[in-house]
């Protein structure tokens, strides 16, 4: 799988529901900072610190979610973010703190769960429970280091290029997210029969 395979088919992908990913990802990093401030005002480190990994979980989650609805050739609308946080919220709370868990042991440790759970937001979209999901993408990082791991370099470089701008923000975050959906489908369709992507959870 090639990056810039992902990158173009998450970008034509963008391209055709630019409103509603923008929109979505705008209402849950507002919803995320907004959380955020409260917390820091309520809650004193390390707790609200955790409980930032926790609601990461939850954003993270909102982010595959509209990006498998639209990478699906559906419009995905704010209800469909905020999905994580009135369904199945412990699953997406607990990788969202396995996702993190690196920043606690050693800073550079994040890079290494980020890795290794590179999927497990998707696979919870997609049914998984946080063990099963978090499993899996341990098994499919593993198995395809030279696929996933320049796949993954991109990803947070865009990321933080992103991160200058509020609104750079705005469209790397969807398309990042798209390039995941879209790097799982080719990973996953090499362990099954006759090449097939596996259809996703309704």
């Amino acid at each position: 799988m090639r990056v810039g395979e992902a990158l173009e088919g998450a970008w034509q992908t963008f391209k055709r529901h630019t409103g509603a990913l923008v929109a979505a990802t705008f209402a849950l990093i507002v919803t995320q900072v907004v959380v955020q401030a409260l917390l820091a005002r309520a809650v004193h480190p390390p707790m609200s610190f955790l409980l930032n990994l926790l609601l990461s979980g939850l954003v993270m989650g909102g982010l595959m979610n509209v990006a498998r609805i639209a990478a699906r050739g559906r419009e995905p609308t704010i209800a469909d973010a905020f999905a994580p946080f009135t369904a199945r919220q412990g699953d997406y709370l607990i990788v969202g703190l396995a996702v993190g868990s690196g920043s606690v042991l050693c800073g550079i440790g994040v890079f290494v769960t980020g890795y290794l759970f590179l999927f497990a937001p998707l696979l919870v979209v997609d049914g998984k429970d946080f063990r099963a999901a978090l499993r899996e993408s341990m098994d499919l990082a593993s198995s395809n280091v030279g696929d996933l791991l320049g796949l993954f370099i991109v990803l947070m470089g865009l990321n933080v290029l992103g991160a200058i701008t509020f609104i750079g923000w705005l469209a790397a975050l969807p398309i990042t997210s798209l390039m995941l959906v879209h790097a799982y489908d080719r990973v996953r369709a090499r362990s099954l029969p006759g090449g097939e992507i596996a259809s996703p959870a309704p």
